[in-house]
């Protein structure tokens, strides 16, 4: 209820709250280190911050400004090197920008601030201390949804953002003169650059989409999914996505290595357990009295290494053959 006890609703209330906030000229930008330490905070960023717009039926924005660390190459520890773009690129309402440079980390945040609807700006933390340029002074502001071309060329288009732009120049500059390679580099992955990316791949029909972030439900696949349905009679060929590999490919082997060793281990335990069996502080006693439980201790000891070492000589076999076929599809992907 107001002052004069007449009911008032809840609704009215946050909406003259946020008219005084919006008149304030404030804006919330709040960091996070590092980019897996996110990961308790998608339920309020999923469920209430990209939804607010939404919920308010377009009454109220939500400026709301959230950077942090990602990506890999500094030989940090777990939950130090992740590549989550795609959860917050998936999410309604939230948009995503991605520097390549000092001066876009720059302009792409002061763009973020400045946009009236919550930004995850994701700063690769290996150019923190590898990407050196000058900066411009005074107000840089690049706007979200602005593809960069970071290299002309005419014969493939090499698409990628943040880390991986410095990769694909460098790939370009090894191919030299044999192949002339285009290099996009899309800063903001929502909203995308589409027509952008459409004229980059005009000109040159062939494309390869790098990402850090691992190859399944990657947004290499979205950009793929793009040039299927509005440019598939440009392309000369199909998209080549360049990504880090599942972790399910390793960790297959690791298990196996695993089991071979906890094979091992109990083959040793049984060993010293029987001999303890048969010998006490005076000297060996007689096997009848122990007999049936030195046995029963014979019979798992020795049983169950034998079915252990099979499984990891199979969970081996299977590693060694999804590793190869990888290796075959590689070949052929490049190849193409």
């Amino acid at each position: 209820r107001d002052a004069d006890h007449r009911p008032v609703e809840i609704e009215d209330r946050l909406l003259r709250q946020h008219r005084r906030h919006l008149r304030s000229e404030a804006t919330d930008t709040w960091g996070l280190l590092y980019d897996a330490f996110s990961y308790p905070a998608l339920d309020q960023l999923i469920n209430h911050v990209g939804r607010y717009r939404w919920r308010t039926r377009g009454k109220m924005s939500f400026p709301l400004t959230i950077r942090m660390p990602y990506g890999g190459g500094v030989r940090a520890p777990e939950l130090h090197d992740d590549s989550p773009e795609t959860y917050y690129v998936h999410t309604p309402g939230v948009k995503v920008a991605i520097p390549s440079s000092p001066a876009d980390a720059k302009g792409l945040l002061a763009a973020a601030i400045r946009d009236p609807d919550p930004v995850v700006v994701l700063e690769p933390k290996l150019h923190y201390r590898t990407a050196k340029e000058d900066v411009p002074d005074g107000e840089h502001v690049v706007p979200l949804g602005q593809s960069r071309l970071a290299r002309v060329g005419a014969d493939v288009t090499i698409v990628a953002y943040g880390a991986m732009v410095h990769v694909a120049l460098a790939a370009a500059d090894a191919l030299g003169e044999d192949t002339s390679c285009e290099v996009l580099d899309l800063r903001s992955l929502k909203p995308l650059d589409e027509d952008g990316l459409l004229a980059s791949v005009a000109k040159t029909g062939r494309v390869v989409v790098v990402q850090e972030a691992p190859r399944v439900c990657g947004f290499a696949a979205e950009v793929a999914a793009v040039l299927a349905e509005k440019a598939i009679f440009d392309l000369h060929g199909p998209v080549i996505r360049v990504t880090a590999a599942a972790w399910q490919r390793g960790r297959l082997g690791l298990a196996a290595v695993a089991l071979l060793v906890v094979a091992c281990l109990i083959w040793v335990g049984t060993f010293t357990a029987i001999v303890a069996g048969y010998h006490d502080a005076d000297g060996f006693v007689d096997c009848r009295e122990q007999c049936s439980s030195v046995q029963y201790l014979a019979a798992v000891g020795f049983l169950a290494p034998p079915l252990l070492i099979s499984l990891s000589a199979l969970g081996m076999i299977v590693a060694v053959g999804r590793r190869w076929r990888l290796r075959r599809r590689e070949m052929h992907e490049n190849h193409a």
